[in-house]
């Protein structure tokens, strides 16, 4: 009996780790930030709000699923993730498969009938972008493939706004500004993070193919953008004046933070570490004070 328990936690943490849950838990966050964002004074629906969790909870791990299958060959040439799953054991590749599949199928019978259309139809933009655009496509040769996944990593966000009736399209439009800006500085400090690896893959992320100053360049001005956009998202009244003030000082301690990248003096690693780290604190508590700001 002893044994089944061990095999069957075994097999667990094999799904689990496909699904990459830190991933999933951070989308769920920001759909939970969307939705709640929406819904400003109303009553929770539980229903739909208990069925777009679960259902973007499944789409969002299949999509994870298909990029653990498709990244395999690179996943083995990097140092980070040369002991995933699909790395290690072969023979799980069928069942990661079937288990995408089958994860693709329930996300899209809660979204669809359960939801709205619109949010369904937004998490397969998504999950087209991630898995066929991106992943596949784009990612091995581009170095622009970061903004095509960046709008990919909006449209969580997205789908817990538009669950709600009262949505206004125009709010939305600076909630995803907001987020898709927020990406690409944090996606090309974990390109300067873990470098090595992708020259050894031969993925060809931003900080690869351009110098270092450059890099930092683009990241100041895409966190000025999210700096900009989060101000007009407190003009409209959509943000109270205490977290407006709160997000406008992250934002600009963000930029402090890159700017010191240009210390001769630097400590490389504990800088590009602290940068990575706080753009993720930053967006965790974003995401927080939406959700606790209901009511």
């Amino acid at each position: 009996m002893l044994y089944l328990f061990k095999f069957f936690i075994k097999k667990l943490n094999c799904y689990i780790e496909l699904i990459k849950p830190r991933i999933v838990f951070s989308n769920l966050l920001s759909a939970l930030a969307g939705y709640f964002f929406a819904l400003k004074n109303n009553n929770i629906n539980i229903i739909i709000f208990v069925f777009m969790i679960i259902g973007l909870f499944c789409i969002i791990s299949c999509g994870c699923v298909l990029n653990n299958i498709f990244d395999r060959k690179n996943d083995k040439k990097m140092k980070r993730t040369m002991n995933r799953i699909l790395v290690k054991n072969k023979i799980f590749l069928k069942k990661s498969i079937i288990f995408s599949i089958f994860l693709f199928f329930i996300g899209s019978f809660f979204l669809y009938f359960f939801v709205n259309k619109l949010v369904y139809f937004i998490s397969l933009i998504g999950l087209f972008i991630y898995v066929i655009l991106y992943t596949i496509i784009l990612k091995k040769k581009y170095t622009y493939s970061t903004l095509i996944g960046a709008f990919s990593g909006s449209c969580p966000i997205l789908v817990g706004y538009f669950s709600v009736k009262n949505y206004n399209i125009f709010y939305s439009f600076f909630l995803f500004l907001i987020f898709f800006f927020w990406q690409i500085p944090h996606s090309y400090s974990i390109s300067l993070l873990y470098l090595k690896d992708y020259k050894k893959a031969n993925i060809k992320v931003f900080p690869m193919v351009n110098n270092f100053q450059t890099t930092l360049f683009h990241m100041y001005i895409y966190v000025n953008l999210l700096i900009f956009f989060t101000f007009i998202l407190g003009i409209i009244s959509y943000l109270n004046n205490f977290h407006l003030i709160i997000f406008l000082l992250l934002g600009f301690f963000w930029l402090f933070l890159i700017s010191k990248g240009n210390n001769i003096f630097l400590n490389y690693s504990n800088w590009l570490s602290n940068i990575f780290k706080f753009s993720i604190f930053y967006i965790f508590f974003f995401n927080i004070s939406i959700c606790l700001n209901y009511k």
